[in-house]
């Protein structure tokens, strides 16, 4: 049995965004905090559902990414999900 239980929470910016991002702009963004960081830019994979899935990355480049979204004017949607494998 698997049960996944999840929990979102979204961070609306009170400023408009001065410009458009896309997807690949944002990855870029996400790429180069990764390298300053000393991350490995491995642990970025792209699912078939066109998704970014990082794996093992630690919290900093992470969080310096989402403040960066924020200072764009970008809204943040924080989801935690936790799945139990019962067997």
């Amino acid at each position: 049995m698997v049960l996944e239980l999840s929990k979102s929470f979204t961070h609306n910016q009170n400023i408009q965004p001065k410009q458009q991002h896309s997807d690949e702009e944002l990855k870029t963004l996400l790429v180069n905090l990764i390298k300053e960081n000393g991350g490995d830019i491995d642990a970025i994979q792209q699912s078939a559902a066109n998704k970014l899935e990082v794996t093992g990355m630690p919290n900093l480049p992470i969080h310096s990414f989402l403040l960066q979204a924020e200072a764009l004017g970008l809204s943040v949607k924080y989801t935690k999900k936790t799945v139990l494998e019962i067997y």
